[in-house]
């Protein structure tokens, strides 16, 4: 869910930008960015909680 949030977020900050919010953008940009790093960071933790315990069985 939350990397989805972050396409959604790309999706509006390329729309503000577009239109010329230059404040609006680079808070989305910073928001959309936060998002995809938390999501990633997140998916790869639970990765490596299932590979450890995978390996203990």
């Amino acid at each position: 869910m939350l990397f989805i949030a972050g396409v959604v977020g790309l999706a509006s900050t390329l729309t503000a930008a577009g239109y010329g919010f230059t404040g609006w953008t680079a808070l989305g940009a910073i928001v959309t960015a936060l998002g995809f790093v938390t999501s990633v960071t997140l998916f790869l933790l639970e990765h490596e909680r299932l590979r450890r315990l995978a390996r203990r069985d």
